[in-house]
């Protein structure tokens, strides 16, 4: 779990999932940081926004907010203030992944 305040632009961040029902079968994406409330008056409504891309691109041609076009090759996550929790750091995927070895 990351709090808003430990988030680094430019830093690597992952979410870890599933494919099967019994949780047993984990993948793992990351996400690279490009900031908060990027799109003009976001957070108007009271909601703000922070915004991931694949690190693929984002090493390749650099954060998309500096793209001249952002093309659908271009994956950005945007998430809200709940989903944060749903981020880790890579020790946090270590230790998320460490805790199915010890399920029995």
């Amino acid at each position: 779990m990351i709090s808003e305040k430990d988030l680094r632009v430019g830093s690597a961040y992952f979410t870890v999932g599933y494919c099967d029902v019994d949780l047993t079968v984990p993948f793992v994406e990351p996400h690279i940081y490009v900031g908060k409330n990027i799109e003009p008056d976001e957070s108007r409504d009271g909601v703000d926004y922070w915004y991931f891309q694949d690190p693929q691109t984002f090493f390749r041609e650099g954060p998309f907010t500096e793209l001249p076009k952002v093309t659908k090759r271009h994956r950005v996550l945007q998430l809200s203030s709940d989903d944060l929790d749903d981020l880790l750091t890579l020790q946090g995927v270590v230790d998320a992944l460490y805790g199915l070895m010890s399920r029995p």
